[in-house]
């Protein structure tokens, strides 16, 4: 099999008619995206403030202790419930 020396390089008329077609169709679509990337980090490198490191620790720790807190919460509540329906069930 033998590869064309000049592939890419704009020899082949239909090689760079389908390139030109695909410029037209996806070039205003490209460009918004990339300009939508490049913008996006910007914001993201320059004007994002990120909390530091104890911030995170912090809020961390009060994130487990609410999630432990209401897990205990809905078992003494399904607890509750499964006793309630056993005593109901119990009495037929």
């Amino acid at each position: 099999m033998q590869v064309s020396k000049t592939f890419g390089q704009g020899s082949n008329p239909c090689s760079r008619a389908s390139l030109n077609i695909l410029k037209t169709l996806l070039g205003p679509a490209m460009s918004k995206f990339t300009s939508l990337f490049k913008e996006s980090w910007v914001e993201v490198t320059e004007n994002v403030t990120w909390p530091k490191f104890s911030e995170l620790q912090s809020s961390s720790v009060l994130v487990l202790v609410a999630s432990l807190i209401f897990a205990v919460l809905v078992g003494l509540v399904d607890l509750a419930f499964k006793s309630g329906l056993d005593l109901f069930y119990s009495s037929f």
